[in-house]
């Protein structure tokens, strides 16, 4: 699974913010969804996502005045 995560303008790409989306994103899923919390006490590492940051605006997948979610 990818999470691809825009940044704000005044936000630095650090390793660190990486793992802490990560953390968040595993922790907050797991309270909602058991499926997921079985899934990840089941295979571990090879559930959580991979977090993907990018910079304010990023043509492909953030454009400035357009919205679109993907689900």
């Amino acid at each position: 699974m990818i999470c691809r995560v825009e940044l704000n303008p005044e936000i630095e790409q650090k390793p660190e913010l990486i793992n802490l989306i990560q953390h968040i994103f595993v922790k907050e899923v797991k309270k909602i969804n058991s499926e997921y919390n079985f899934v990840l006490d089941k295979l571990g590492d090879k559930v959580k996502p991979r977090i993907i940051l990018h910079e304010h605006g990023y043509e492909k997948y953030f454009p400035i005045g357009k919205t679109k979610k993907n689900a």
